[in-house]
């Protein structure tokens, strides 16, 4: 039993340590997480993407950030950070789901609704807030699938 128990327990941390998602449980209120890898723009950024079922259509995704750069000292000439979501589907669309706002500490949040389950999360750069398509100007990114 206490073998069976370290092999799960280090089975666990590698998963996590890689920034993969487990889903736990069934229903409303479900939850897993997935690390944001960052850019070589932008070393110091981390951050973490927490999925958690709404609905059976609706899933809620809270993006947090911390050290991440101001935008235009990491790209100049820009002033956003903006977070979409990218299907993983063939023929969707990204989506702008919201400006990331950086506080004095450099950390932002920012929540969304979706009812994708296989997507991509990435932060980019922008020179304004409500563009309809993301620049290259990546800084954050993570995929995201949640089990059927």
């Amino acid at each position: 039993m206490a073998r069976w128990f370290g092999v799960t327990c280090a089975a666990a941390l590698a998963v996590s340590s890689f920034g993969c998602g487990s889903w736990f449980g069934s229903g409303k209120g479900n939850s897993a997480s997935w690390a944001l890898q960052a850019s070589a723009k932008v070393p110091a950024a981390s951050g973490q993407v927490t999925v958690s079922q709404e609905s059976q259509d609706n899933h809620i995704v809270n993006v947090s950030v911390q050290h991440l750069a101001e935008p235009e000292k990491a790209f100049p000439g820009t002033s956003n950070y903006v977070v979409w979501l990218v299907p993983t589907s063939a023929g969707g669309n990204p989506e702008n789901v919201g400006v990331l706002q950086l506080d004095a500490d450099l950390k932002g949040h920012v929540q969304a609704r979706t009812p994708f389950r296989s997507f991509r999360v990435v932060i980019t750069a922008e020179q304004r807030a409500n563009v309809t398509s993301p620049s290259d100007n990546r800084v954050l990114t993570t995929a995201v699938a949640l089990p059927s």
